[in-house]
This record gives C-alpha cells, structure tokens and sequence, in this order.
C-alpha cells in the first residue's frame, strides 16, 4: 500500500502523495493571501469609514430632498399645465387663468423645454 502512494524521491513530482502535498501547498497559499486581503480590506474600511459616513449623511441630509423637491415642482407644473390648457379651452384668457392663482399660465418657465 505505500507503494501506491510513494513513488520515490518527492522532488521528481510524481504519485498521488506528491499531488496532495502540492495542492495542499496550493491551498495555504491561497488560504495566507485571502487572510492578507482581508486584513487589508478591513484596514481601508477603518481609515476611511468616516469619511465615507459623512459623505453618505451629507448626500442623504442635503442632496436628496433636492432631488425629490426637482421631482415633486416638475409634477406640480405637469398638472397646472392640464389645469391650465382645460380652462383655457373653457374659454378663460391667460390673464384670467393668472389671477386665478396658475402663474405659470402667463410667466415663462424654467423648467420648461424650448419649443
């Protein structure tokens, strides 16, 4: 039976012993590097959490209520423009619709595409 598993000298690279001791090697290298990685992995996230907490809340707190108040102001002028275009078919001026409290019915608009 060691026979089968010993087939001389290690160095001459052949038998099933010699192909475990190799993948075995193979295996703790790999093993040593993924723990070096994380290592690393968990450094960098230590040296820059911070930053990227304050960054992140700073988005959160400041940019994204913009974001949502762009979205809500283009939704309100989308419905005051049907507002607008239906009492103008009802016959009403754009002076009338103005005093009615629609202000984008006589004043140019931003947010509007050029036509």
């Amino acid at each position: 039976m060691a026979d089968l598993l010993d087939h001389g000298d290690e160095d001459e690279g052949g038998g099933v012993k010699w192909l475990l001791n190799r993948t075995g090697e193979g295996l703790d290298s790999v093993r040593k590097f993924s723990i070096r990685s994380v290592a690393f992995g968990w450094g960098v996230v230590n040296a820059t959490g911070p930053y990227v907490w304050w960054a992140a809340m700073t988005a959160v707190f400041a940019f994204a209520p913009l974001v949502f108040e762009g979205q809500r102001e283009a939704e309100v002028l989308k419905e005051e423009q049907v507002m607008i275009k239906q009492l103008r078919e009802e016959g009403f001026s754009s002076t009338q619709i103005a005093q009615m409290g629609y202000g984008s019915a006589v004043a140019p608009s931003v947010l509007q595409d050029a036509k």
